[in-house]
């Protein structure tokens, strides 16, 4: 479904990502993982399209899109949940959700509107409530469920447990699993590589803008290397 060739990025005149080459099959999920600084991010916001390329190919259901705007790829099927929630403070958790539709001119909005409510059942709660007010776990909740009210094929998603105490990051990736099941491919950006490895079929591990290391996350995370660096080995 997606394949990323050889996607060089700059910064200004820093490069962020040097010759990135992966790839995400459709109906998988697949994890990035790495320390901070290493290109997780960058990875999605050039498949995204926040970032372009100066080298290389972002390939989506055979069509390269390195030059679409991110308007054109969510309407082409691809969604974000981005690092930090970035959810609309001010406006209440329905508006939220229907923000997420913006793109969509079909008649299934109402349907998708009680999916992800029934997936959440504390939006439906709070649905007149602000965003703002909401927990951090909640306020996840929300981003994921705005991302998915795009109706997306490829969901990505950005350090989706980042702050979330255990107990919610459990709740969390038992609705990935879920949104799998539904036939959803996610790309996950995660440095919690201990439930990335639970919910992927393949890893890949960015350093320094390189991708060094890739295979199964049975292969992977037996690495020494990678026991060291996020698994206390």
């Amino acid at each position: 479904m997606l394949k990323l060739d050889k996607v060089d990025v700059y910064y200004g005149a820093i490069q962020a990502l040097r010759g990135v080459s992966i790839k995400v099959d459709e109906g998988k999920v697949v994890s990035l993982i790495g320390a901070n600084g290493a290109g997780k991010t960058t990875t999605l916001k050039t498949v995204i399209g926040l970032l372009k390329p100066k080298k290389g190919k972002v390939i989506y259901k055979g069509e390269n899109i390195a030059h679409l705007s991110s308007h054109k790829r969510v309407k082409m099927g691809i969604s974000i949940v981005p690092e930090g929630r970035r959810i609309f403070s001010r406006l209440t958790v329905l508006e939220n959700l229907m923000i997420g539709a913006y793109t969509r001119e079909d008649k299934g909005i109402k349907d998708d509107l009680n999916f992800v409510m029934d997936l959440f059942p504390i939006l439906r709660e709070r649905e007149n409530q602000l965003a703002g007010t909401l927990s951090g776990g909640e306020q996840q909740m929300l981003a994921i469920a705005r991302a998915l009210m795009g109706r997306p094929e490829l969901l990505l998603m950005d350090e989706p447990s980042l702050g979330l105490a255990p107990n919610i990051v459990i709740e969390v990736y038992k609705t990935i699993k879920e949104i799998n099941k539904r036939g959803v491919t996610i790309l996950l950006v995660e440095q919690n590589v201990n439930m990335a490895q639970r919910v992927s079929s393949y890893m890949y591990v960015l350093e320094n803008g390189i991708v060094n290391i890739s295979g199964t996350p049975q292969n992977v995370v037996s690495l020494d290397e990678i026991k060291k660096a996020y698994l206390g080995g």
